[in-house]
């Protein structure tokens, strides 16, 4: 009922006013068994203890270990926190770099396929240039041909054949 009372005191106080007897003490010597476990700092068994209330108790009861405890881990902490953070540097440095060198050799190899097109286009207007020359050689080639083959006109002037001769 008094808030500055201890939880665990009020509770022992409580069950010593239990109506039931069967839920009362049965004995004075557990009643001060359990007053002894409450001034010891030990957890009390008439209501269960909660395992961070335990832990705390033993914690409060025990601080010669606690405390040099609590520091090696937290020094072990901090030291797995600075190994850690030192190895997450380091992979992202070394992701930094990859990426970098992957930048510059995707750089190279578009500079290179740029300067191979250049090359191809070259190529491409030195043969449509050969080509185009090509094509204007045959057509004057075929031309000629055609001038040659056509018949000669009649000339009264010709030279008849021998076939025609003998007639």
């Amino acid at each position: 009922m008094n808030p500055r009372v201890h939880r665990d005191l009020e509770t022992i106080a409580m069950r010593c006013l239990e109506k039931d007897p069967l839920r009362r003490f049965a004995t004075g010597a557990e009643l001060a068994a359990e007053l002894r476990r409450y001034l010891d700092g030990e957890p009390i068994l008439s209501r269960p203890t909660p395992w961070h209330e335990r832990v705390w108790c033993q914690a409060v009861k025990r601080r010669a270990v606690v405390v040099p405890a609590l520091a090696f881990s937290y020094a072990l902490a901090s030291r797995g926190a600075q190994a850690d953070a030192a190895a997450r540097s380091d992979a992202e440095r070394r992701a930094a770099e990859t990426r970098q060198r992957a930048q510059s050799d995707a750089m190279t190899l578009l500079e290179r396929a740029r300067s191979a097109l250049s090359s191809a286009e070259l190529v491409l207007y030195d043969k449509q240039a050969s080509y185009e020359d090509l094509v204007a050689r045959v057509d004057a080639s075929q031309g000629l041909l055609e001038q040659a083959i056509r018949p000669a006109p009649t000339s009264p002037w010709r030279i008849s054949s021998s076939a025609e001769r003998g007639r």
